[in-house]
């Protein structure tokens, strides 16, 4: 039910961008994602490096 709530917002903002448009911010949503899990992992492996 929400999976199809969030395709239908995703093609109703895909028809106002350009292809171009869409590839970059999908890239730049996927860095991001990267980046923040990336800082997650290193938080946690530096909080269990100060409890050991």
């Amino acid at each position: 039910m929400i999976l199809n709530i969030v395709n239908h917002l995703r093609d109703i903002f895909k028809q106002f961008r350009s292809e171009e448009e869409q590839i970059s911010l999908s890239r730049k949503a996927f860095f991001q994602m990267v980046g923040y899990v990336g800082s997650c992992m290193v938080i946690s492996l530096l909080v269990q490096k100060e409890m050991i």
